[in-house]
């Protein structure tokens, strides 16, 4: 039941967030974040802040993390690895 919430909740995340900006973001960086299962904090965070122009398109997934940590969205403890659950990235 996990999963099958985890995977329509993303979608609606990524929908909320890519809008105009989708076009200009790095498509592989997408790809691998639609192939995670669950999908992983640092590349959510890097499509967060990168859709957002918090951080730049070319910006690596731990700085994503990093900047994500530096705003309060995430704790001190996570790491580009760790599993993303819904309400973490829900504003």
């Amino acid at each position: 039941m996990k999963k099958k919430f985890l995977v329509p909740a993303l979608w609606l995340l990524l929908a909320g967030f890519v809008t105009g900006t989708v076009a200009a973001q790095s498509t592989e960086r997408i790809d691998e974040l639609l192939r995670q299962d669950p999908a992983e904090t640092g590349h959510v965070a890097y499509l967060v802040l990168s859709a957002a122009g918090i951080i730049p398109e070319t910006a690596s997934l731990e700085a994503a993390l990093q900047a994500a940590r530096e705003r309060g969205m995430l704790p001190a403890e996570a790491s580009v690895s760790d599993p993303v659950s819904f309400g973490r990235f829900s504003f």
